[in-house]
């Protein structure tokens, strides 16, 4: 027990101290709880199975953390120092501050917060509450081995996503669009948009949005981020909804799109130019006629209309360099001795 600790309500019990260092914190009935209260005591229904969640955050270069508490929609509410937590949301705890859960039927479940350690790496908890015999602490180091390897990096996004100097500039919205990433995709210069924002920007320029480096390599596509978003966005947000249902309705019209064009050109054979695997007449309309098709076309359309014309990851994969080198004569200007030609290639057909 840290000095000068008064004893809370479960006078007649010793104090619980457990230390934290740099873990989420999970508060409830539930064993797999951090800090698991007993069910046993009287009035333990009123506390959730996972009723509450302490979480670090990093700052100032990550030489300061700061710690959130947020209540996890439980049933009877959480309190930090008297002041009742909207349900979902987070505030900030500081060194001293007095956590209550279910503070409507009483001060029975306190929990003390203590910061310690260099830039407040450490939490400690202290409380009087009766506790399930296996509570597990998260100080171990052996919490961290086995903590998912995207924790880290939501951690991350959640300081700074707290920090209202970063509000203008969120981690987690897409600079082109300023909205909360969807279907997001990262470039090799580690910027990070929206996947149809990226698309639409590539037809005009293949180039970073951010930086303006000149991208060369492949987006990568960031689930982990797309998940993080989606658990930070209030669900009900109408917003939200609406953006959600109109990046649905844009898919499927794409989707419907490329379908009539694999129909036309394909399945009915009558394809308005040749394979791009043989030379095309420069002093001809085909190359034109192909880049108009392609200059507004992203995604599944996009791809379809490179079918119509042989242009597929298999035959990339499969034809010889011969081949690529007259591809790209055809379809690019930017090609080079050096060019890697299937790589380029692979861009072509999925942004331009």
């Amino acid at each position: 027990m840290l000095e000068n600790e008064s004893p809370g309500p479960h006078q007649e019990n010793e104090p619980h101290v457990l230390t934290f260092e740099l873990a989420s914190v999970c508060i409830g009935r539930s064993r797999d709880c951090e800090l698991s209260l007993s069910s046993e005591i009287s009035l333990s229904r009123v506390v959730s199975k996972k009723h509450a969640r302490l979480y670090p955050c990093m700052f100032e270069n990550n030489q300061e953390v700061r710690w959130f508490l947020k209540d996890l929609d439980s049933k009877h509410g959480t309190s930090v120092n008297g002041q009742d937590l909207k349900p979902d949301n987070s505030v900030q705890v500081f060194d001293g501050d007095n956590i209550v859960l279910a503070r409507q039927h009483g001060d029975h479940f306190q929990i003390k917060c203590h910061l310690r350690g260099r830039g407040n790496s450490k939490l400690v908890l202290i409380t009087y509450c009766p506790l399930n015999s296996k509570v597990r602490s998260s100080s171990s180091g052996e919490k961290r081995k086995s903590e998912p390897k995207d924790m880290a990096m939501k951690k991350k996004f959640r300081s700074l996503e707290a920090d209202p100097r970063n509000h203008s500039e969120s981690p987690l919205k897409c600079s082109i669009c300023f909205e909360f990433f969807m279907d997001s995709l990262t470039l090799s210069c580690s910027h990070t948009f929206c996947g149809s924002c990226l698309r639409h920007w590539f037809l005009h320029s293949m180039t970073c949005p951010t930086c303006r480096v000149h991208v060369t390599d492949m987006p990568v596509r960031t689930r982990a981020l797309d998940d993080l978003c989606a658990q930070l966005v209030d669900p009900k947000d109408t917003a939200w909804i609406a953006r959600q249902e109109a990046f649905l309705s844009e898919q499927a019209r794409l989707t419907k799109k490329a379908r009539k064009i694999r129909h036309a050109f394909l399945e009915t054979q009558s394809l308005p130019w040749p394979k791009v695997w043989t030379l095309w007449d420069d002093a001809g309309d085909n190359r034109q006629a192909f880049l108009q098709a392609v200059s507004t076309a992203i995604g599944v359309v996009r791809e379809a209309w490179c079918e119509a014309i042989g242009l597929t990851e298999s035959a990339i994969d499969a034809f010889p360099k011969a081949k690529l080198a007259i591809a790209a004569r055809n379809l690019l200007e930017d090609v080079s001795d050096r060019t890697d030609l299937r790589h380029r290639l692979r861009m072509f057909l999925r942004y331009g």
